[in-house]
């Protein structure tokens, strides 16, 4: 059989109308939910996201891959599922974020950066992938969040938009200093846009022959809704902040001020920006709206 996998990005559970939001409406994935299975009691292995990411990929424990936290890299070499498909006559292939990598300058020498060395704005890294790549054969790469994206998305971006590349690159220095913003990019330029693109581009490859009589293995990774969330368009205004309700406990910050691990990282810029943020109200609102939008 053909498999297509489908990831989103730190994406809730209660984030869809399937599970019971009263708010978000998610049709396309309530569709799936009624003709597959949901599953309601699935637990992660680890609560950063490149532990398990590498945990799907090669079924181990972090503590056994030894990805524990972000900016990890999962060793090349590591057995992965995609390799065993590959081997068993598979074509299989990426398109979009897998994060096995922290930094894909350090895949091969000579890579090329922007000069702060920020791997998202990384222009020609196609040549520097080493194939198969924890197992896919082909990789239509992203890295990032939100509208600060990379990879082969900025050659894409290059050709079909390349004023808004400056724009990125001055975003990513100051990358998680908005939780949620209206994106100057375009639906059509965003990265959603740029994964669905290029799988369809696959999609018609494949009906057309061009992988001969091999099933495939797809992976189809989408950055979103990570934050920032910035969904371009008509979604970012899709949802109201008046229309969110906040959980009853949402001002009863001291207790974590006051515990014994959390309290110290409040005032750590990366755990500020990246993990803990203390906000309010507005900030909240305008964030879950956004994050709905985002979703949909």
């Amino acid at each position: 059989m053909n498999v297509l996998f489908i990831i989103t990005d730190q994406h809730r559970n209660d984030h869809m109308s399937c599970s019971g939001n009263p708010i978000l409406k998610t049709p396309n994935l309530d569709k799936l939910a009624s003709e597959g299975v949901r599953f309601t009691s699935a637990y992660v292995v680890n609560p950063i996201c490149m532990p398990n990411r590498a945990s799907i990929f090669t079924g181990l424990y972090p503590n056994m891959h030894g990805i524990r936290t972000a900016g990890m890299n999962l060793p090349e070499g590591t057995p992965t599922f995609t390799e065993t498909l590959r081997e068993n006559g598979y074509h299989t292939i990426e398109i979009g974020k897998i994060h096995l990598n922290w930094s894909i300058r350090k895949i091969k020498e000579g890579a090329t950066s922007n000069e702060s060395g920020k791997n998202w704005v990384l222009k020609d890294i196609r040549s520097e992938l080493p194939l198969p790549y924890y197992g896919f054969e082909e990789v239509e790469l992203l890295v990032g969040h939100g509208d600060i994206c990379g990879g082969h998305y900025m050659d894409w971006l290059e050709e079909k938009g390349s004023e808004f590349i400056p724009i990125i690159r001055k975003k990513a220095k100051i990358m998680f200093s908005n939780p949620s913003y209206r994106t100057e990019i375009p639906e059509e330029l965003y990265s959603t846009s740029y994964v669905n693109e290029r799988t369809l581009a696959f999609l018609e490859r494949y009906t057309k022959g061009d992988y001969g009589d091999k099933p495939f293995f797809l992976n189809i990774s989408y950055p979103d809704p990570h934050h920032p969330v910035c969904p371009p368009g008509k979604y970012f205004d899709m949802y109201k902040a008046e229309q969110i309700d906040l959980p009853a406990n949402f001002d009863d910050i001291e207790s974590v001020k006051e515990h014994k691990i959390l309290g110290p990282l409040l005032n750590n810029p990366f755990f500020r920006g990246m993990v803990l943020r203390i906000t309010n109200e507005k900030e909240a609102r305008d964030f879950i709206a956004a994050t709905y939008g985002s979703v949909a």
